[in-house]
């Protein structure tokens, strides 16, 4: 009987364990996730902003615009969560983020990247 209470004990120490690891795995893919899409929220907004911007001072693709110019019209400056930084890339070129990792949710990996369909 002395043995069946810890071996009882043992798996219950295991389970809490597994449990505690499987909780954790979860909520750091999670952050993970809304660090993602925290970055490709900047990434269509710098996009957006580059565009208005062009459209307004007539400038065709290929034009550069600085970083200076489109966090003054943005009215904020956009940061990786994930420790990456944003290219703003010239007109008519998609502003890109420079951290490379991937994140794995629901079956799928997402990078820190943003394409339209």
């Amino acid at each position: 009987m002395h043995h069946l209470k810890r071996y009882i004990i043992l798996l219950s120490v295991v389970a809490i364990g597994i449990g505690a690891f499987l909780v954790r795995d979860y909520l750091s893919r999670k952050r993970a996730f809304a660090q993602r899409t925290a970055c490709v929220g900047s990434l269509i907004r710098i996009r957006l902003t580059k565009e208005l911007y062009a459209q307004e001072h007539g400038l065709t693709n290929g034009a550069t615009i600085s970083d200076d110019v489109v966090w003054r019209e943005n009215r904020s400056v956009e940061r990786c969560f994930s420790g990456g930084s944003y290219s703003i890339n010239p007109v008519g070129v998609y502003p890109s983020c420079s951290y490379t990792g991937v994140v794995r949710w629901s079956g799928r990996l997402w990078s820190h990247e943003w394409r339209p369909e």
